[in-house]
């Protein structure tokens, strides 16, 4: 196995000879092409280039601020690995430059956060550079898919094509959200309920919801404090702290509500 990522160094340039020599390949085409999966390696290797040469098929990407959005390649070859890499215990590497025949700089190990799988074309992808910041994005994005949040994502355009927009609804930010998880856990601060332990972490990825205390329309414009403002909630203490129209239940409010709730001997059926 001659691929190893222990000599490469985060933010460092590479060109592709480089790499095929410290990895022991004849020669740099047997890492050319955009997603490599070096045989007999537990490693999906990226080479994702913005701006491509006029002759290539120009695949839709984008990388900002630790997100990386990708269209996968035309013949679906890597599509389930992709998907699955967390359950085959697989690491996915990035390599990234703004214009072809530039070096590549190494943005490290990246996480999946999203997919939609297509077959009559690409199917798309969406990573985080850490753990954290995929959670965050995570949330993110499914809480998009149900309460019909939308932040940064790929939407369809008038050709039927996909394209990154930016939809902006107050201050949504990933760090943020990735700040708050990172202090407080993945575990809803009410009622202690963990998306890992109920559904395997293969399959939640560290998935939690992020609560704002505050309605966010109140703070529009104030210096939003992740540690204080923000908490994780599972999706059912999520709902039950707006389920009053006109103000949010605090935490301490929510979790009496369980605690009246467990005492009468109420459970979910």
């Amino acid at each position: 196995m001659p691929v190893s990522f222990e000599n490469i160094k985060v933010g460092s340039e590479y060109t592709r000879p480089e790499l095929a020599d410290l990895w022991g390949f004849k020669g740099f085409e047997a890492i050319s092409r955009g997603i490599v999966t070096p045989s007999g390696t537990p490693y999906i290797i990226m080479f994702i280039t913005k701006e491509k040469q006029a002759f290539l098929t120009q695949y839709e990407d984008a990388f900002v601020d630790g997100i990386l959005e990708i269209e996968g390649e035309t013949n679906h070859t890597a599509d389930q690995r992709i998907i699955n890499t967390e359950s085959k215990d697989d690491e996915i590497h990035l390599f990234y430059r703004s214009r072809h025949h530039m070096p590549f700089s190494y943005e490290g190990r990246i996480f999946i956060t999203d997919y939609i799988i297509h077959t009559d074309r690409p199917s798309r992808f969406r990573f985080a550079v850490d753990r954290v910041t995929a959670a965050a994005d995570s949330s993110i994005s499914t809480e998009g898919e149900t309460h019909g949040i939308l932040d940064d994502h790929f939407t369809p355009d008038e050709e039927g094509r996909r394209k990154l927009t930016q939809h902006i609804i107050y201050e949504r930010s990933r760090k943020n959200r990735a700040k708050a998880i990172e202090v407080h856990g993945i575990s809803c601060k009410a009622c202690g309920f963990n998306f890992n332990e109920a559904y395997g972490a293969d399959f939640a990825r560290d998935f939690v919801e992020v609560h704002h205390v505050k309605s966010i329309t109140e703070q529009e414009g104030i210096t939003l404090d992740p540690v204080t403002h923000l908490i994780p909630l599972c999706s059912n203490c999520h709902s039950m702290a707006h389920r009053e129209r006109g103000r949010i239940l605090s935490l301490d409010e929510l979790r009496a509500i369980l605690q009246k709730a467990t005492t009468l001997g109420n459970t979910f059926k």
